[in-house]
């Protein structure tokens, strides 16, 4: 009682609290409905809790809603498809559809096989057909040898044609540090709370302010074992690597994440200066079986 006392005196309240908080606030001192509102949308719904369900129900009684989301894409918390029907039961209308989008339009082919072998679990979508290099995965021995790399790689992509590039860290932490070290010589921006809308050229950011967002080429910065290794780390790594349009590059240290496809390991490139260090056939073999796979399910199902 003392610690929740101390936690409500403060002037700032923390995130966690702030919904029961509010919650309880409409609940004792009564509110006026915006019984006016008409249509509500919810965009990245698997990141709400059902409480901020409960206080838009409170809030927004006649409006309509349409609750967008991927539970594959969550951070911080655990979801699975039930969450639409906790949200239906909570918002309680006369009629619900719940519809299931399966046919991706962002990311190539190949990048699509690649974030689906990242979940561990066989997704039902069906990609846009749309075939293109596929993705590298590098190791480094060093932190120097992997940020000189990374400098590479974004300036083989900017230098083919490509018009917006992100290297995506796992935090905020990381991405000032690397901006620090390599953004001068990639000439890119730090993209943070401050930052405009990024629509091209070259940013370094954290996965969660990547979220929703779509760059012609990604690099995933620091993608072993150490950084992305929990339940909640695989998620972030699906999200980091579905931000990528044509080209995807994980970058790592040390020993390989567990998520990420170990028959398809590219270790200790030596042709880094060369201009054909891409699609090795090693790599592209293991994942033309896996577009191969996915390819025949589509077309069970048509």
């Amino acid at each position: 009682m003392n610690f929740c006392a101390e936690k409500l005196r403060a002037p700032v309240l923390a995130f966690e609290d702030a919904s029961a908080y509010f919650y309880l606030y409409l609940r004792a001192a009564g509110y006026n409905k915006l019984s006016d509102v008409k249509q509500v949308v919810v965009d990245e719904a698997q990141d709400y809790d059902p409480l901020h369900y409960e206080i838009l129900g409170l809030l927004f009684p006649n409006a309509k809603y349409t609750v967008l989301g991927d539970v594959n894409q969550s951070i911080e918390k655990q979801a699975d498809v039930s969450l639409y029907d906790e949200v239906e039961r909570i918002l309680h209308k006369k009629r619900t559809t719940k519809v299931f989008l399966t046919k991706s339009f962002r990311c190539s082919y190949e990048i699509n096989a690649f974030s689906a072998h990242i979940l561990g679990q066989e997704l039902e979508i069906e990609s846009f057909d749309r075939h293109e290099s596929a993705p590298l995965v590098v190791r480094k021995e060093s932190t120097r040898q992997l940020d000189d790399a990374v400098v590479q790689e974004i300036q083989r992509c900017m230098t083919s044609g490509l018009e917006s590039a992100a290297v995506v860290c796992k935090n905020m932490r990381q991405a000032r540090k690397l901006y620090e070290g390599i953004g001068q010589r990639l000439g890119a921006r730090l993209l943070d709370e401050t930052a405009d809308a990024v629509m091209s050229g070259i940013v370094i950011a954290p996965v969660y302010m990547v979220k929703g967002l779509e760059f012609d080429a990604v690099v995933v910065y620091e993608a072993g074992a150490q950084s992305y290794s929990s339940e909640d780390d695989r998620k972030l790594l699906y999200v980091a690597c579905t931000r990528a349009l044509h080209r995807l590059s994980v970058f790592y240290t040390g020993d390989p994440s567990p998520f990420l496809p170990k028959s398809v390991f590219v270790v200790g490139i030596h042709a880094m200066d060369s201009n054909d260090w891409y699609g090795p056939l090693c790599y592209w073999h293991a994942f033309s079986r896996e577009c191969l796979r996915i390819r025949k399910r589509e077309s069970a199902a048509k």
